[in-house]
């Protein structure tokens, strides 16, 4: 729809000539201008104002061209986070899913998504966030948030001691429904592969310690990301007594109350039956049980401890 002077509303279905119905008087002023855009559509005028000299005006020029949208998906967001595109249209988003910016942009414009402003206590990442329109709307844009702390959770999904790897029970942690946002989780759990120390609390140094999953001198976090459970030391394992606030619940370790493995590991992570047992840590313990309580039978479902990597 057009206007003349903020006014004379002038709908427009069709390619060709338009009339606006007010007539204006000779000596007077006229500007026309887009009212609302067509559906997929942006129009603008030129040769849009100017007076009226004697004659009748049909210079103005209507354009329209088809425009298409920007957007994609947001996952693993606390809070509400700003998103910008070619550095102006802000959208504030604060709940997982699809997202479309509300200004569109013409066949062969390029277009750049960035985070204005995130939130609190995470930080979200743009993937494929810039290019160029080709004649389509762009829907494969995203933004993935994580929080800023490192994170523990047990999974809610319980697991017989015959779930295989160490590998495996990070696979397991990555698809739970309790994994908080988009980090890399993997479980405190040892095997052959998975080796947190070869002597107790690695009094011997960390020469051996291979795939471990805690980061020397690092504070870790309740899915909250508010609430401490604890801080590791130089070897990147938990002294015990300085626990914070514990997690409720057990989970398969594979581990001895000193860090070293356990000789029991229901077969090596490959038996599920009541006959042979497999070492489980208790994380509402903050001495040596929070590893190593002791052991289940391997045809227990029992939780992942699971730690952003």
């Amino acid at each position: 729809m057009l206007q003349n002077n903020a006014g004379d509303d002038k709908t427009v279905m069709a390619d060709g000539e338009f009339n606006f119905d007010v007539a204006v008087a000779d000596g007077a002023g006229y500007e026309v201008t887009v009212l609302t855009q067509p559906d997929g559509q942006v129009c603008s005028v030129t040769d849009a104002s100017g007076t009226i000299s004697g004659a009748a005006v049909t210079d103005v020029s209507v354009v329209c061209e088809d425009f298409y949208t920007v957007g994609g998906t947001l996952s693993g967001i606390d809070g509400s986070v700003t998103l910008l595109n070619n550095a102006g249209d802000p959208i504030i988003l604060s709940s997982t899913g699809n997202f479309t910016f509300s200004i569109g942009l013409a066949d062969g414009e390029e277009y750049a998504v960035t985070v204005s402003s995130d939130p609190g206590t995470q930080t979200c990442v743009v993937n494929d966030g810039g290019g160029m329109i080709l004649g389509g709307n762009i829907t494969d844009i995203t933004v993935s948030c994580t929080y800023d702390n490192n994170i523990m959770f047990l999974t809610q999904a319980g697991y017989q001691g015959d779930f295989a790897t160490a590998t495996d029970a990070d696979a397991a942690c990555m698809a739970d429904v309790n994994k908080v946002d988009d980090s890399t989780y993997k479980a405190l759990v040892v095997d052959e592969a998975r080796v947190a120390c070869t002597s107790a609390n690695c009094g011997d140094g960390i020469a051996g310690q291979q795939d471990w999953v805690l980061q020397p001198d690092t504070t870790y976090y309740k899915s909250d990301a508010v609430t401490e459970v604890f801080t590791t030391n130089a070897d990147g394992i938990f002294i015990f007594g300085t626990t914070e606030s514990t997690i409720d619940g057990s989970y398969w370790s594979g581990l001895n109350s000193d860090w070293q493995h356990s000789n029991s590991h229901c077969s090596g992570w490959s038996n599920n039956t009541s006959g042979v047992a497999g070492a489980n840590g208790i994380s509402s313990f903050s001495n040596g049980w929070f590893i190593g309580f002791g052991v289940g039978t391997c045809d227990q479902a029992v939780s992942f401890m699971c730690v952003k990597q």
